[in-house]
């Protein structure tokens, strides 16, 4: 068809329309070419450490998904476990840990003060080949943030959200203060359902006349899952009870109405954290508006700390990783801590497998990377840790493995960061720091390179 509407035309009319998702119509008779199913990558950390060897057991032969892993365990052939590897960090346990975790390279000045380093972090890295052409380089949103984890490049540390509604305002609707007094939330929010779901309904009327049933369907489902984000947030805003749902006619996705109301603090304390529904809730919505983001192409990275579900000191600093007994009770509050966390990594993973795109979801263009702070909270130590890879970024490795790496061998997780680099079409040998580049790339992950 010579006036054949491409997905590439109507992406480049602007973000208005946030996007749409991969319609067969725009396929023809052809297969659907390489660059019309963007790669995107969200990484997920906790903060303070975990205890490894309840990730995963036996060998890479014959491995078991331990307690932590197990409400993974319906996506275990997409998942790929990195055992042994060594994250590294310097001038003080956490800041350092924490500036080196994404970019392989040390804190720079005062580790009480300072957010610098003299680098990108991997996810920037990334973003910088992948993000041409969308609103957003990369979003970013956290439970709990001492210091930036991202940083777009040398004394450039990039803070996240700590507010699910801001984030979604931000993200979303794009609305800054003109002149006078700034808008109100309500206000925004009008924007965006006029220059986000009635522009981009108008566009999808245009194509209703030509496209099949298979196609109105994923219309229908894009519209549904940006109208049902900014809703619940409404009503969260608007509920004087945010436990009573009696009020709600709106779809309930798992604990989402737990959300605090707007003006609450969402950052991590003991009372938000001592109440898990809330916790995840939070988390939740991240994860929703993570997979909305990516779906409706505002973005193609996302970062999101998802706190610590237990305590620093009452707890991180009284486990051994190695022996239960020794202190069952903070023992088993991290375990708990990392099977909460799965179970919220889990909810992202189905939302995106949903998410139809091509011959497939969105999912399945889509890598997330979990790694926590520290491998051993109470030693503040990174060696032996455990990263989780969940996807493989349209096919850039084989999944459902077990990737083990010899702890003796103390080899850095730049290793991995570096091969994670090469997954999105970029051919660097190594990243961060060259006193720990390792080996280069983790040639066990067997990328594509």
């Amino acid at each position: 068809m010579k006036n054949k509407v491409t997905r590439r035309d109507i992406l480049k009319k602007g973000t208005a329309t946030l996007g749409l998702p991969w319609l067969e119509y725009f396929a023809g008779s052809t297969a659907m070419a390489a660059d019309e199913t963007p790669k995107r990558l969200c990484v997920l950390i906790n903060s303070l450490g975990t205890i490894p060897k309840e990730w995963v057991s036996g060998n890479a032969s014959n491995y078991r998904l331990g307690n932590i892993l197990r409400p993974l365990e319906a996506h275990k052939d997409k998942m790929t476990i990195i055992r042994g590897l060594t994250q590294n960090g310097e001038n003080g346990a956490h800041p350092g840990a924490q500036a080196g975790l994404l970019t392989s390279r040390p804190l720079e000045g005062n580790k009480d003060t300072s957010n610098n380093v003299q680098g990108p972090s991997f996810d920037q890295r990334i973003a910088s080949q992948i993000s041409n052409g969308v609103s957003r380089r990369s979003i970013h949103m956290a439970l709990d943030a001492t210091k930036a984890f991202s940083h777009k490049g040398p004394n450039q540390p990039i803070l996240p959200l700590m507010d699910p509604f801001k984030a979604f305002d931000q993200y979303f609707g794009g609305i800054g203060g003109g002149s006078g007094s700034a808008p109100t939330r309500e206000e925004k929010l009008n924007v965006v359902r006029a220059t986000v779901l009635n522009d981009t309904r108008a566009r999808y009327q245009e194509l209703k006349a030509r496209v099949g049933a298979e196609d109105k369907g994923r219309l229908e489902q894009h519209l549904e899952g940006l109208n049902e984000l900014i809703s619940r947030l409404e009503f969260q805003n608007n509920s004087t009870n945010d436990t009573d749902m009696s009020a709600c006619e709106l779809p309930v996705i798992g604990s989402q109405m737990s959300l605090p109301s707007q003006g609450s603090s969402f950052k991590e304390g003991d009372a938000l954290r001592n109440n898990q529904a809330k916790y995840n809730a939070i988390n939740r919505t991240y994860m929703d508006i993570t997979a909305q983001a990516f779906a409706c192409n505002v973005t193609r990275v996302s970062v999101v700390n998802i706190g610590k579900y237990h305590a620093h000191g009452g707890e991180s600093h009284k486990a051994n990783v190695n022996n239960r007994a020794s202190n069952a009770g903070a023992y088993d509050a991290i375990v708990n801590a990392g099977a909460q966390a799965a179970k919220n990594i889990n909810y992202l993973v189905n939302t995106l497998s949903a998410m139809t795109e091509g011959n497939g979801s969105v999912m399945d263009n889509t890598m997330i990377m979990w790694a926590t702070e520290l491998a051993d909270g109470a030693a503040h130590s990174g060696r032996d840790s455990r990263q989780l890879l969940i996807g493989n970024a349209g096919g850039a490795f084989n999944m459902g493995r077990l990737v083990d790496v010899p702890t003796s061998a103390n080899r850095p997780h730049s290793e991995l960061l570096t091969s994670l680099i090469n997954c999105y079409g970029i051919n660097d040998t190594q990243f961060g720091v060259n006193k720990w580049k390792g080996r280069g790339r983790l040639a066990e992950l067997q990328v594509n390179v």
